[in-house]
């Protein structure tokens, strides 16, 4: 509870605001006008003497501009992403940022306030990446209120998130070529699984794949990528763009590949999607194509079961065939680090796999070449004129 009095003296009036926090007396705050020390009162009581969250809110009462919501649907209409993507945000701000900061002014948002909302997150359980997601929303629209001038400086600081902790096991999605059958060969259609190991597609390139995207009768045949199957979470997945630019590429096929694809291209129309899986029960079940979910779930299951150990012919337990836990991007993974092994250049796996940028490729695969700092020392040898640096990698 807060206290106000009046104080007169020669020049008027003024007005002393005084509380309690945890049952100790804080010092008091004068204030020039009833008005303000009534200001005062109600935000000191409302946070049950907090100072500092009562002063924030104080400041934002004389702060002009529009609101988080405003400038939040200001940058969302003007966002190109997908449509998954733009889902996913307006679901973050709905359901966490707007109930917490939507109505401030843009120009009073402070670091404080961000990180109130990581609090409250962690409070709740939530995983640090997803805090991060969640959270990381706030970073264009703050850029975005800078850029249009509604906000002088954006409080935004990635020191304000947790950190994410991976939860992949990096050794976990590096298979050898004997891991890889163990799981394969267990598979009811272990064909697209196959095909993804031997070019090193994602599995929504792969999903997304017709009959005319392959090329069999060519002197390397190949497989052409120009689409990826995408995500709406009103009208589920759709064929669209490839994830970046470069993701638009030619993938050669190696003879197992191309012996394991010719069923499914020879004699079939090349609109037909390549890869196809039962749309219900029974024989008579329409064929679809097949769906990334399809996928994921077929290997998750068959890795769980390789998992858990089993019992031999008297009785006692035998150890598990499998004790990495892979998920289906170590088949990817797995492609890369072979052809690496095989001698193929980081800039050339990064066309290759699609990604981005090489920095991308090194950032996932650059320590698979652990050689490359002996390579270095011979070419700066050489290149200062002191013959081939005798070393040899350990």
């Amino acid at each position: 509870m807060a206290v106000i009095e009046e104080r007169r003296n020669k020049s008027g009036s003024s007005w002393r605001v005084t509380w309690y926090k945890q049952g100790k007396r804080q010092p008091p705050i004068t204030l020039k006008s009833r008005q303000e020390a009534e200001d005062w009162k109600r935000l000191i009581e409302l946070h049950r003497g907090d100072q500092d969250a009562a002063g924030r809110d104080l400041a934002r009462v004389k702060h002009t501009g529009p609101s988080l919501d405003d400038v939040f649907e200001h940058w969302i209409e003007r966002h190109r992403g997908t449509p998954y993507t733009r889902q996913n945000y307006q679901s973050y701000w709905r359901l966490h940022l707007s109930p917490a900061i939507g109505s401030y002014p843009v120009s009073s948002l402070a670091a404080d306030d961000i990180r109130a909302i990581v609090t409250t997150l962690e409070d709740k359980g939530r995983a640090p990446k997803t805090i991060r997601n969640i959270v990381g929303t706030l970073s264009p629209v703050l850029s975005h209120a800078v850029k249009y001038r509604w906000l002088d400086a954006s409080p935004w600081d990635d020191a304000l998130l947790p950190r994410a902790k991976t939860q992949k096991v990096e050794r976990d999605q590096f298979l050898s070529l004997q891991e890889v059958d163990l799981i394969i060969s267990g598979l009811c259609n272990p064909t697209p699984y196959r095909i993804m190991l031997a070019t090193g597609l994602r599995p929504q390139e792969l999903c997304a794949l017709d009959v005319s995207d392959v090329n069999l009768t060519a002197q390397q045949p190949s497989i052409r990528v120009t689409k990826a199957i995408k995500q709406d979470r009103e009208q589920g997945d759709y064929i669209g763009e490839p994830k970046s630019e470069r993701a638009v590429r030619t993938v050669g096929l190696p003879p197992s590949a191309v012996e394991e694809l010719r069923p499914l291209v020879e004699g079939r129309p090349p609109s037909a999607p390549l890869f196809t899986q039962a749309a219900g029960p029974g024989k008579n079940a329409q064929r679809v194509r097949l769906r990334r979910k399809r996928m994921y779930q077929t290997w998750q299951r068959r890795v769980g079961k390789l998992r858990k150990p089993g019992i031999d012919t008297e009785g006692q337990e035998t150890p598990a065939p499998l004790t990495k836990k892979p998920d289906l991007y170590a088949l990817r993974h797995t492609h890369a680090s072979l052809m690496l092994d095989a001698g193929m250049e980081i800039w050339q796996l990064s066309r290759h796999l699609g990604h981005s940028s090489v920095n991308v490729t090194e950032k996932h695969y650059a320590h698979l070449k652990p050689d490359a700092h002996y390579q270095a020392a011979n070419f700066a040898a050489k290149a200062l004129g002191g013959g081939t640096a005798e070393l040899a990698a350990s």
